[in-house]
């Protein structure tokens, strides 16, 4: 589907307030300093790879999401003197309208539409967590530079 003039699937990852890096094997081939069209190609090579899960450590705040043999790592941006809790360094859309959020208040999963309005789900929030994975395979993540 194409929302805001970006493809997006059902499953999509809006980075935001991070730097990344995106690795093929132990190579890096994109980060988000890299000119649009490197990424663009780059991020192309997941298309069809699927999504196996992701790693986080809440001691740095840092992401690694998961596709075969390539990772993405995530990484709260240096230039934040002092981020609060209501920042958000990356967002992960999923089906049915729900959003995994990680900032420096934690890991949070709320009701979102595809506009980005959250609403709190009445289940407790997640604070902090060392392993995430999910079972299904969304196909192409969107980092943003």
């Amino acid at each position: 589907m194409r929302a805001n003039g970006h493809e997006q699937g059902l499953w999509h990852l809006w980075i935001y307030m991070s730097k990344w890096a995106l690795m093929h094997r132990d190579r890096q081939l994109v980060n988000s300093d890299s000119d649009r069209h490197p990424i663009s190609v780059a991020v192309r090579r997941l298309k069809g790879v699927d999504f196996t899960g992701m790693e986080f450590d809440p001691k740095n705040s840092t992401t690694v999401f998961l596709f075969a043999d390539f990772r993405l790592i995530v990484t709260p941006a240096d230039y934040l003197d002092s981020p609060d809790e209501r920042d958000e360094y990356w967002l992960f859309f999923m089906p049915d309208n729900l959003v995994l959020t990680v900032g420096p208040g934690g890991i949070d999963v709320r009701r979102s539409d595809i506009f980005g309005v959250k609403q709190e789900l009445p289940a407790k929030t997640v604070k902090r967590a060392s392993v995430l994975s999910t079972p299904r395979s969304p196909r192409r993540p969107r980092p943003s530079g």
